[in-house]
């Protein structure tokens, strides 16, 4: 692999530091499957590039006999790219140091050491069976098919509100707070939400504000932080339709956020 470039926001909120990047997925070749979950590749804010110099970095590797005079060997790649927190501690050590660095050039020895220490302590390079599950066990943000989340920090307290939407099209992140998505009809897909407040006395509860008839929510409260799964079947006569899930996240004290989901339903192959 030769470069990485992150897009508006890296998905590590609040003040947990700079992205701790590592990566894990599959590479479909004609000798089989080779599965990946690297170590930290790299530290970086959101909407930077990262090259690797020389050849690259080395992410997996196979020996694969192929038939003499083969040209054009088809080799599909599926990559999840992720940020962790598994020592919270050494990660505010890095963003206070990466900071700093930006403030005195003169600090670049001590951030080179912040540096190294989430590689020590973060994943372990391996093969996994199930790239996916092994990179949800490592802390950080949640994977899917489309995201969105809203955050805000204050004085004393912080409050994330996170979203996930699991389906069988595709989606797009159009905005902070806004996930689109294709939806096939008669497929079932489900939307995953994670509140979390600071400090963790709080109450914050999850709720719908808007949803097709198809789908179906059940609120959820919990102090510091609270889970909900919304789960939806779009009927063969939504195909064509756009529908909106707006979820709302609260809390005793005023504080609100909003992630909207966008759903355009088309129609199974074969029928239309």
């Amino acid at each position: 692999m030769k470069c990485i470039q992150l897009g508006p926001e890296d998905g590590d909120p609040g003040l947990r530091g700079p992205g701790d990047l590592f990566l894990a997925g599959s590479i479909a070749l004609p000798c089989g499957e080779l599965t990946f979950l690297t170590q930290e590749l790299a530290q970086m804010e959101a909407g930077t590039v990262r090259g690797f110099p020389g050849k690259g970095v080395l992410i997996a590797s196979r020996e694969c006999l192929a038939p003499c005079g083969l040209q054009n060997v088809p080799i599909v790649l599926n990559v999840i790219l992720r940020n962790h927190n598994r020592v919270p501690l050494l990660d505010l050590l890095a963003a206070a140091l990466w900071a700093l660095r930006k403030a005195a050039p003169q600090a670049q020895p001590q951030w080179e050491t912040a540096e190294g220490l989430p590689r020590t302590y973060g994943p372990q390079a391996e093969e996994p069976d199930d790239p996916q599950a092994a990179a949800e066990a490592v802390p950080g943000t949640t994977i899917g098919e489309g995201q969105a989340q809203d955050t805000v920090d204050l004085p004393g307290a912080y409050f994330a509100f996170e979203m996930t939407v699991f389906v069988q099209g595709s989606c797009q992140q159009i905005a902070e707070d806004t996930v689109r998505c294709t939806a096939i009809a008669g497929e079932e897909g489900r939307v995953e939400l994670l509140a979390r407040v600071e400090p963790p006395v709080y109450q914050v509860t999850i709720t719908p504000t808007a949803l097709p008839p198809w789908a179906s929510f059940q609120p959820a409260a919990g102090y510091g932080s609270v889970q909900a799964v919304c789960t939806f079947l779009p009927p063969l006569e939504a195909v064509g339709g756009t529908f909106e899930l707006v979820f709302r996240a609260s809390t005793v004290y005023g504080l609100v956020r909003e992630l909207r989901l966008i759903l355009e339903v088309v129609a199974p192959e074969g029928i239309g």
